[in-house]
């Protein structure tokens, strides 16, 4: 084999790797995994993606699964995570991210020009391939680029998903709390019916004053209305659900449990909460990812920023009776006017930017972990109160006020005001429970670093991560 045979294998080969190296392929699941993993660590529940417009038979099968018997505060998370048709449309935003990341990492195509020229009996032919030779000696940074921002959309991704699983928390909190508070309500109102006819009755006999009849009366009319409110939220409550859950069909057989759940036994600590903030918090980890995606776009930037457009090919020239001719081309722009000064000093004042925003970040992060901690202490030392001292003590005097009615030492009017303040009691109990749990899911926003409202999750991820496609993209 001659030595110009084997040096042109050679090149060939060389090529052939070059082109395998420069064909990126799409991952299995559209980088699923990720955004499956950073949000099981900070809501206990796995989303899905659909990938087609019709929802998986799989999912179908758990969503009925699911609504078969009341929904729980993690089960109505995870059945936010596997069909809320926002977060889905969140997802195919990062399949649409990966197709970019696959195109940005294939070489350029080369550029193949013809030319045809005939007339007074002469015909000439031009033909050139062209290829970008700047953008295939730029391909190994330019692809880090591209994986660095597909990875930046992953982890907006998992925002939005971790936003929507605990805006559906602090909605089923809302909605089984407003439930059990017209529980509470009906309880009132049957209190309220009873007395009204108690001392009507007694008014007929001549045993009680018009004054007391017509404040029973009043009183009667007033929890009608008070009722009619608790119904209204209650509704409205349920819709809020439906929404954050994603549910429309099935909504009508949405059913929840009758009570809260107790609260814990202790609560978490600062300390605690501020591990798992610095473990957890996604704004930070996103504000850092967008400082390490400037940071490689500012070394692309001051490798080429002093020539603007560099283009290298083969062309040849053939006119009809005359021999072939062969020869190279090579385009460059001169920076006679622009030495790429301006784009450099753009890539470092972004870099400092992103820096200076990371820092940022992390300032509002302790903030906010702490402000969310104080809440949920205060919440839950409140509901301790209510439901370990003012419940005891309020059934202890109802059992002395039915001792002392039933010595007759007490009226029935007595025994029924005792049933009013027992049932504003637990109304109040009921009220900071509520809170507490309310709380809870802000403290685990807090900690996660997302809003609680998936719209608002999705505007934070956009906010931080925005800068770093846009620098890259000046670089290329």
């Amino acid at each position: 084999m001659s030595r110009r045979r084997r040096g042109l294998r050679l090149s060939l080969s060389a090529l052939s790797l070059a082109v395998l190296a420069g064909c990126a392929t799409f991952s299995g699941n559209g980088g699923m995994d990720e955004v499956a993993a950073l949000t099981q660590a900070r809501t206990g529940q796995t989303p899905q993606a659909h990938g087609t417009d019709t929802v998986p038979e799989a999912v179908q099968a758990r969503v009925q699964a699911l609504l078969a018997q009341p929904l729980g505060a993690d089960q109505a998370v995870e059945l936010a995570l596997i069909q809320q048709p926002g977060l889905q449309a969140r997802f195919d935003e990062l399949a649409q991210a990966e197709a970019e990341r696959v195109r940005a990492g294939r070489l350029p195509n080369p550029v193949l020009s013809l030319g045809r020229l005939a007339g007074g009996g002469a015909l000439e032919v031009d033909r050139a391939l062209t290829v970008d030779l700047l953008g295939w000696l730029a391909w190994p940074v330019r692809d880090g680029v591209a994986e660095r921002q597909w990875r930046s959309a992953q982890w907006q991704a998992a925002v939005a998903a971790v936003g929507q699983g605990l805006a559906a928390r602090q909605a089923w909190v809302d909605a089984v709390a407003v439930q059990q508070q017209l529980a509470l309500q009906d309880r009132l109102q049957a209190v309220a019916d009873t007395a009204a006819e108690l001392v009507q009755a007694m008014a007929r006999a001549g045993n009680v004053p018009a004054l007391t009849q017509l404040r029973e009366q009043a009183f009667q009319t007033e929890t009608r209305l008070q009722g009619a409110q608790a119904r209204q939220a209650a509704l409205a409550a349920r819709e809020r659900l439906v929404r954050a859950l994603g549910l429309d069909a099935d909504a009508p057989r949405l059913s929840l449990p009758e009570h809260l759940p107790a609260l814990p036994n202790q609560p978490r600590s600062l300390s605690e909460a501020e591990q798992a903030a610095i473990d957890q918090r996604l704004d930070v980890q996103m504000a850092r990812l967008a400082a390490e995606a400037t940071a490689q776009d500012l070394g692309l930037s001051r490798a080429t920023s002093w020539v603007n457009v560099l283009e290298a090919g083969v062309q040849d020239k053939h006119a009809r009776g005359e021999p072939t001719q062969r020869g190279a081309e090579l385009t460059l722009e001169l920076p006679l006017f622009d030495f790429g000064s301006t784009r450099r000093a753009d890539a470092e004042a972004r870099y400092r930017q992103a820096l200076h925003r990371t820092a940022q970040v992390a300032l509002e992060a302790r903030s906010e972990v702490r402000e969310a901690y104080a809440a949920y202490r205060s919440a839950y030392d409140a509901a301790q109160v209510h439901s370990r001292e003012l419940l005891p003590l309020r059934q202890k005097i109802a059992d002395e006020m039915l001792l002392r009615y039933n010595g007759m030492l007490i009226g029935t009017s007595e025994l029924l005001d005792d049933a009013r303040s027992r049932t504003a009691a637990a109304s109040a109990a009921l009220a900071a429970q509520r809170a507490f749990w309310q709380a809870d899911a802000r403290l685990q926003a807090a900690l996660a670093g997302v809003p609680t409202r998936a719209a608002d999750a999705a505007d934070l991820a956009a906010s931080l991560l925005s800068d770093a496609p846009a620098t890259a993209a000046a670089g290329h």
